[in-house]
């Protein structure tokens, strides 16, 4: 991973914490007449850090493993997995600031149409990344057994990105927000043991070629 990515998802990782700092110091200093006012949400300020420290931790694991390049990984794969990761993180500062907007009591212009589009635009996006998944090099130097392992890995998480994001669009269209959110936030943790899950299933490949 270059150095100018790094800090675009370092950045995007300080945004989110900015985000969260300031959403819970607002709701502080606010009185307890203005603060009775709002939704109790005891859970908000978990919730709001809680999110930049889990990229926090996700950027730090990709950044070692493209760098260290364990397995060895093909170089269209690395592109993918880096533009992927730009787009899931500032996809996610714009998550963080909704979160943040409806922990201050602040009403969202446009009612739930531009949060619903935001679940579409983000589960089309994974669709078309496990469109694209199978047709990603193998790891470099592979042989015979390695490919066919590779490719049934591949084909696996291709499909398994595809059905999760029709699920998130179709949710976005049909879901009320509480259960969107809950499935969103449930998305996230099924594409990293997704991700576990494949990059497994290389090291697996790599030691069946050797």
């Amino acid at each position: 991973m270059n150095r100018y990515l790094k800090q675009v998802l370092g950045g995007a990782v300080a945004m989110m914490l900015i985000v969260a700092l300031a959403a819970i110091a607002w709701r502080l200093q606010m009185s307890p007449e203005d603060a009775g006012k709002l939704r109790p949400r005891p859970l908000g300020p978990l919730i709001l850090l809680s999110i930049p420290a889990i990229f926090a931790v996700l950027l730090a694991i990709s950044a070692r493993k493209l760098d260290a390049r364990d397995p060895e990984i093909s170089q269209d794969n690395t592109r993918h997995v880096q533009g992927a990761m730009v787009f899931s993180f500032l996809g996610m500062v714009a998550c963080q600031a909704w979160i943040a907007f409806m922990y201050v009591g602040g009403e969202m212009p446009g009612g739930d149409t531009p949060v619903r589009g935001a679940v579409v635009l983000v589960g089309v996006a994974m669709a078309v990344r496990g469109n694209f998944v199978g047709k990603l090099s193998p790891p470099a130097g592979a042989g015979s057994i390695c490919l066919a392992v590779w490719a049934r890995a591949a084909r696996r998480m291709g499909l398994s990105l595809v059905l999760l994001g029709t699920l998130l669009t179709v949710g976005a269209l049909a879901l009320p927000l509480r259960p969107l959110f809950a499935m969103l936030m449930a998305s996230a943790v099924v594409v990293v043991v997704i991700s576990i899950a494949h990059h497994a299933a290389i090291k697996l490949a790599l030691r069946t070629q050797g």
